[in-house]
């Protein structure tokens, strides 16, 4: 919805946002629109399990004990 607020109409940028935001739901509810958004999906589930797995280690050095 905020996506096409700004107007943005690109199917890429639909389906990476609905996969950083959320996850197999967003991929279900994208992948009946659009094979591309539904690859940028699954781009964007991995690209937040990676950046996840990398910060919270560093998080949890930080933390005070």
């Amino acid at each position: 919805m905020i996506l096409r607020w700004f107007r943005v109409d690109d199917w890429r940028s639909h389906g990476l946002a609905a996969g950083v935001a959320g996850s197999g739901v967003a991929a279900s509810q994208i992948a009946p629109l659009s094979g591309i958004a539904a690859t940028f999906v699954a781009i964007g589930i991995g690209m937040n399990g990676i950046v996840t797995a990398c910060i919270v280690p560093l998080l949890a050095m930080l933390w005070p004990k």
